[in-house]
């Protein structure tokens, strides 16, 4: 099929494969950093009780046992502050689960949208060997761009950083082409 009979159509097609591949590699980082804040969090939350536990535990009249421990016990009970308002913080500010759940939904949806990327990726390869028409090709553009509308209305909101890492990633060569090697697979 000769790809002049229908260059607007074509190049529409090559454009959504873009965007398609840029929001599904910003969701992907998207799930990644907020997997990365949950795990600080929980971190923090578990130092912040072994800080407060360890402090509690101590002014229960072990202090008496122990000579000369004022210097300690100051250094302990400071210690146990910052882990009382380390887990405060953690509580009332992140909710792991909900951070989980938040990154899978990203990740969920970079998946869907790798998947439309892959088919676009088909139907463009299609077209160029002659294997459907342009009007073929026009009715694929429309199915595959409702199926993205749709994916994208119902993504979670991603972060600019999200997608200038995508660009940057794209831009270096990570996700943007096959290597010949890779090929012989």
């Amino acid at each position: 099929m000769n790809d002049s009979l229908t260059p607007h159509t074509l190049t529409a097609l090559k454009k959504l494969k873009v965007d398609c591949h840029f929001k599904k590699s910003t969701h992907f980082n998207a799930a990644r950093r907020i997997k990365q804040e949950g795990n600080r969090f929980k971190l923090s939350l578990i130092i912040g009780t072994l800080l407060a536990s360890f402090s509690t535990i101590m002014n229960v009249g072990l202090w008496d046992k122990l000579p000369n421990t004022e210097t300690l016990q100051v250094v302990v009970n400071i210690l146990g502050a910052f882990g009382g308002f380390l887990m405060l913080y953690t509580t009332t500010f992140s909710d792991y689960k909900s951070k989980v759940d938040l990154a899978n939904k990203h990740e969920n949806i970079a998946n869907d949208l790798n998947l439309i990327f892959k088919t676009i990726r088909n139907t463009e390869a299609n077209f160029l060997d002659g294997l459907c028409s342009g009007e073929q090709l026009s009715e694929e553009l429309q199915l595959l761009t409702e199926k993205y509308t749709n994916k994208c209305n119902s993504a979670p909101i991603t972060l600019d950083e999200d997608y200038i890492k995508a660009r940057n990633n794209f831009t270096k060569g990570f996700t943007s082409e096959y290597t010949e090697q890779e090929l012989s697979i």
